[in-house]
């Protein structure tokens, strides 16, 4: 944990998720797995930020 607690705005999670390439980044949002998923967790949350960002290979 980082001692960026003034910024966290409420939140409590974070999620990673790491793409092969930015093809299966487009496939993972409307995937109906995703989907299904997503909508399991209405009632649960209020609130959600997605940041999408390229991280360089090696």
């Amino acid at each position: 944990m980082t001692g960026e607690t003034d910024r966290i705005q409420g939140y409590t999670l974070g999620l990673r998720v790491t793409f092969e390439d930015q093809e299966a980044l487009r496939a993972y949002g409307p995937h109906p797995a995703h989907q299904a998923f997503v909508s399991s967790l209405d009632g649960w949350i209020d609130n959600v930020i997605v940041s999408d960002y390229p991280i360089p290979c090696k």
